[in-house]
């Protein structure tokens, strides 16, 4: 289970990998009606098949705010403030796409982007172990504005994909890419994290002029990538299909 707490007492177990809030600053996204008053961790979560245990769980985050996305350009529907995902790969480790305000949120060593982008907030990609006892691999992903981490899935060769929006300009974009220029106003993302070069194999902007997020992403068995998001823009449409 893949959360974000405000608490200082969330059940975690004995080897987790952070057993202490870290905190933040106040923050309520908007509309929620929800309030953290000494601001915002991640948690993951492990629990026994039955429910009757918990298995591992761990707070993950820095000194700023983790786990939420509170820009208000990029929290465009009710519920965009706590978008993130968790997907479990073949060894049983968690990889985990969300959003950070954290300029020390923990990352690994030659992390693809050790650093911090700048602006509200960072996308923040990350695995741990399968008890949770260890952080194997983390990354920001940002630019100088603001970014937000929403989907992640990981194709046959273990590659992991990682998708969102973002307001920055100068996102790490591949010189090949799809799209390697910031549209304007907001644009969807998706990059490719190989977690064992420490690299990112590949990455493209989505976007239009307007409006655009991308918050889901998927393969299908030719590891062919599928994003599902959002526009308020003339979108490129293939031919041939329902519009």
């Amino acid at each position: 289970v893949l959360g974000t707490t405000g608490s200082f007492d969330y059940p975690t177990t004995s080897t987790a990998y952070d057993r202490f809030f870290s905190g933040g600053n106040f923050v309520s996204p908007l509309f929620s009606g929800v309030f953290y008053f000494f601001g915002s961790d991640i948690t993951v979560t492990k629990f026994n098949a039955t429910g009757s245990s918990l298995l591992g769980s761990t707070y993950v985050g820095g000194t700023g705010n983790d786990g939420l996305n509170t820009d208000n350009a990029l929290m465009y529907n009710y519920g965009d403030g706590f978008r993130g995902e968790i997907v479990i790969d073949t060894n049983g480790n968690a990889i985990i796409a969300s959003t950070t305000n954290s300029t020390n949120f923990p990352v690994t060593p030659n992390a693809p982007q050790a650093s911090y982008g700048g602006g509200y907030s960072d996308a923040c990609l990350f695995k741990l172990s399968p008890n949770l006892q260890s952080l194997t691999w983390s990354s920001y992903f940002g630019g100088i504005n603001s970014d937000a981490g929403y989907g992640v899935q990981f194709d046959s060769k273990g590659d992991v994909f990682l998708t969102g929006g973002t307001r920055s300009n100068n996102l790490p974009i591949s010189n090949a890419a799809y799209d390697t220029t910031f549209n304007g106003l907001e644009d969807g993302y998706i990059a490719k994290f190989n977690f064992a070069s420490n690299s990112i194999l590949a990455s493209t902007y989505l976007g239009t002029t307007s409006y655009d997020q991308s918050y889901f992403v998927q393969l299908n068995n030719n590891d062919e990538v599928y994003v599902t998001g959002q526009t308020m823009g003339s979108y490129p449409i293939s031919s041939g299909v329902y519009s």
